[in-house]
């Protein structure tokens, strides 16, 4: 098993979950993990070791999860910095999934704690109604410049933009985008579609990710604390 590249799993109808801490830890050599209509899975790694997935999955190239209908998130967010050559993440018509990097011991948004995924070039989510956001952290792609479709996600929270370094960002929460002279905000419950092939694409679709300052979430932060 140390040398599995590749692993494709269909219609394995039993299976609740894929790999126990022990088995993802050894797959250090696991490049491309396809999961197809499993109907049962409800997650691809045991929950029991949240904190010690970091090691998992590190030479991941590629995913692939399609009609998983009980899955309700990929991993665990303590997976996401072992991702590190990630270039391909596409899901696909799993009707429970709710977000795609979870943290089962946080409930709120947090934004200003970044994971970047260095190497993601295509991202890919489809027909996923009860997907409410990619992740409750903030993300960022540095290479995502080939492919990125979001369609069929109603209920997604989560907003795309670009910054001036050509990286995408995603983030679960309303942020003020646009040029400083021209200011919009997304509305509170809204419905996205995107589909960009090509980092050109990308850059016509995607509106201007701007960082708000130091002293504006200090600022938040402290009405926070006066309101409470």
């Amino acid at each position: 098993m140390e040398n599995l590249k590749t692993l494709f799993i269909y219609q394995c109808n039993s299976l609740k979950n894929i790999f126990s801490p022990s088995l993802a830890k050894n797959l250090w050599q696991l490049q491309f993990l396809s999961i197809c209509d499993c109907g049962e899975l409800e997650e691809i790694t045991v929950e029991e070791d949240e904190e010690n997935q970091i090691l998992f999955f590190q030479n991941l190239l590629r995913i692939v999860v399609v009609r998983c209908p009980k899955i309700r998130r990929l991993f665990a967010i303590s997976v996401a910095p072992g991702l590190q050559k990630l270039e391909h993440l596409c899901l696909r018509e799993n009707s429970e999934l709710e977000e795609v990097f979870g943290d089962k011991d946080v409930d709120d948004i947090v934004d200003h704690i970044e994971f970047v995924l260095h190497q993601l070039e295509r991202l890919l989510l489809h027909q996923l109604p009860s997907l409410t956001k990619f992740c409750r952290y903030h993300f960022i792609f540095p290479s995502l410049n080939r492919l990125l479709i979001i369609k069929g996600c109603p209920k997604i929270s989560s907003r795309f933009f670009l910054d001036q370094d050509h990286s995408v960002h995603a983030k679960a929460n309303a942020l003020t985008m646009g040029k400083e002279d021209e200011m919009a905000e997304f509305p509170s419950e809204p419905s996205i579609e995107i589909s960009c092939f090509g980092y050109r694409n990308i850059q016509e679709s995607l509106p201007l990710y701007i960082e708000k300052d130091e002293q504006s979430i200090n600022q938040n932060e402290e009405e926070i604390n006066i309101e409470t």
